[in-house]
């Protein structure tokens, strides 16, 4: 039982209470950062293999904004022959999407935790 909700990214306490859930490292995801300690990291979003659509309309990761477009990024996920995950960001026409401060404007290779 605890290694199954393990792989579903259920932490248990000793005793066996909850503790909170997590992403395995293995499977890519997107968290939320926040100035608020107590709100940072309370979204948590899975990167399926192949496309992940990110926007307002018609999408697997559906945002609201007022900047947000309805289609607004794309998350290529592919597994290289070493066996790692490869996550690729792609900004879609007419979005401002940045990664630490800098505007995508190209496709970029993301790298874990940045």
């Amino acid at each position: 039982r605890e290694s199954l909700l393990a792989e579903m990214g259920v932490a248990l306490r000793e005793d066996g209470g909850t503790v909170g859930v997590f992403s395995p490292k293995n499977i890519p995801h997107l968290v939320n950062l926040n100035e608020d300690p107590l709100m940072s990291e309370c979204l948590l979003y899975h990167l399926k293999e192949g496309f992940t659509r990110v926007g307002r309309v018609d999408v697997d990761i559906k945002l609201s904004g007022q900047f947000i477009k309805e289609q607004h990024c794309l998350f290529h996920c592919n597994t290289n022959e070493n066996g790692e995950v490869i996550v690729t960001l792609e900004s879609c026409e007419g979005a401002e999407t940045y990664v630490n401060g800098k505007q995508v404007t190209e496709p970029l290779v993301l790298k874990s935790g940045q």
